[in-house]
């Protein structure tokens, strides 16, 4: 008894490695493939307090201040361009039009962040801007740069 199951193991032995290989390059691959096409992290991620306000949308009706207002929070706390292209290649591939809006937005909050800074900083309210009125695209239109001063002709005279 103990000569065949010592053939036994030995057999399991030299197998182990083909398994290894098995689970290794063929199983685990189609296992992390399905489950990245369920599950989408890439954007759960980087949008946790949007993901959390549009839980209760319902699609129809459109983004509400506080889901703009996630996003926008959202969209400044991001600081890895890498996870942030990931995240807007992955929205582009759900709905064509992703990238340009998100480019836009992204550079517009920059740009506003960069606003805030300077001394003399006019602020234009939300409004009717919105991130995804329906169907339409827009981006969000946050803030005017300040009017550029107009110099005055004739002399300088300071008073």
């Amino acid at each position: 008894m103990s000569a065949a199951s010592s053939r036994t193991g030995r057999s399991l032995l030299l197998l182990a490695p083909l398994l290894f290989f098995l689970i290794g390059f063929f199983v685990w691959p189609l296992f992390s493939m399905m489950s990245q096409s369920v599950s989408d992290p890439a954007v759960l991620r980087l949008l946790p307090r949007s993901a959390e306000v549009l839980a209760d949308w319902d699609r129809n009706s459109p983004p509400t201040i506080p889901m703009q207002t996630a996003l926008m929070k959202d969209l400044k706390a991001v600081n890895d361009d890498q996870a942030l292209g990931d995240m807007v290649r992955r929205l582009n591939s759900a709905r064509s039009g992703f990238r340009t809006l998100m480019g836009k937005t992204t550079s517009a909050l920059k740009e506003t962040a960069n606003l805030a800074r300077r001394p003399r900083f006019h602020r234009q309210t939300l409004g009717k801007a919105g991130i995804l009125a329906g169907n339409r695209r827009c981006t969000l239109a946050l803030y005017r740069p300040p009017p550029a001063r107009r110099r005055r002709s004739g002399p300088q005279c300071g008073w």
